[in-house]
């Protein structure tokens, strides 16, 4: 067995800290990249780690694997958990798909993974008002106010909008995002908010 980090860590108020991973539970998952995601936990500031909960793993079926995640508690006590999701009997379009959990008890117990969105490799951030932006592979960006249930159209990161980069995001304040990355020796881009509504997001007209 073997664990990966990915995300961001999370700090409880109680001072545990949270690390998402992308794992291996076996053998026989490894050598299929049959690959899942769950958590750890410290409570001595990351000295180690252990109490792991398990988020995602298609023990069922075996078709499916969870790999890269990031994780957002919300502000009513939710966390979100943004994963990318891998059909492995669907060769060619497999690798850019999310699913999403949620938890209420602070990555205890979690919802089963629900499709949600094309893309992969998810970057999360809490926007004014509890809403959530998340990047994703292929240089977009994605806007939900129902706590992750449901999420926007995509929008480019990047005029680019072709480009393969894996995006991050984050909220510099409440009027602006960065969103960083690379596009042709670039690495990055502020996205100032110009209205309330998050259609109308654009790039600045000077770099």
């Amino acid at each position: 067995a073997w664990a990966h980090p990915s995300g961001r860590f999370i700090e409880t108020d109680d001072g545990t800290l949270i690390l998402p991973v992308l794992a291996g539970l076996s053998a026989k998952d490894t050598s299929g990249r049959l690959d899942s995601v769950g958590i750890f936990r410290s409570t001595d500031g990351g000295v180690t780690w252990g109490d792991f909960t398990l988020i995602a793993h298609d023990a069922e079926h075996r078709q499916i694997a969870y790999n890269e995640i990031d994780i957002e508690p919300m502000p009513n006590g939710t966390w979100v958990a943004i994963l990318r999701t891998e059909w492995r009997n669907h060769h060619g379009g497999e690798a850019a798909s999310a699913s999403a959990c949620y938890s209420q008890d602070q990555g205890r117990n979690w919802t089963k993974p629900e499709f949600i969105f094309i893309g992969a490799v998810p970057d999360l951030a809490l926007l004014p008002g509890g809403g959530l932006v998340c990047s994703t592979s292929f240089s977009k960006l994605r806007f939900s106010y129902d706590g992750g249930q449901s999420w926007s159209r995509e929008l480019n990161a990047h005029s680019a909008s072709h480009s393969h980069s894996y995006p991050g995001v984050e909220r510099l304040d409440d009027d602006h995002l960065f969103v960083f990355g690379r596009w042709k020796g670039r690495s990055g881009c502020v996205y100032r908010r110009v209205t309330v509504a998050y259609t109308h997001l654009r790039a600045p007209e000077t770099e």
